[in-house]
């Protein structure tokens, strides 16, 4: 089975696929599950809310920054010890994204999904 670069950006975030039916590996399908989907969305709307919030003048691109900073902290801080390094990286995955996406420029659209996820995957520490 290939595994394009959307399977390995969204396996280098952290975000896991569904188990596929037998009948969907026959057919190569890969099903992902669908409150990944809704994730995936929700980033997207809250990474559009962060840019007007700045484009608005509500914020500015450096308080979103240190918004998303102070939760990837809180995120990092109540973790019990035995929390495996993937699943520290999926926890901070979506403050990751939303870091990326607020320091695109303000001007040109957000984007998709698929490409944040492959920036998070790039810049993830070794």
């Amino acid at each position: 089975m290939r595994i394009n670069a959307l399977s390995r950006a969204r396996f280098r975030a952290g975000i896991a696929w569904t188990v596929p039916a037998l009948g969907q590996i026959a057919t190569g399908e890969q099903p992902m599950n669908t409150a990944n989907l809704q994730l995936e969305g929700l980033y997207l709307a809250i990474a559009a809310v962060n840019r007007a919030l700045v484009r608005n003048g509500i914020l500015t691109a450096a308080e979103v920054d240190a918004a998303l900073d102070a939760a990837a902290m809180a995120a990092g801080a109540d973790r019990p010890d035995g929390l495996s390094m993937a699943n520290r990286d999926a926890v901070a995955f979506p403050i990751r994204l939303l870091r990326l996406a607020n320091q695109r420029d303000g001007d040109q659209p957000i984007p998709g999904f698929s490409e944040l996820a492959r920036a998070v995957g790039e810049t993830r520490d070794p």
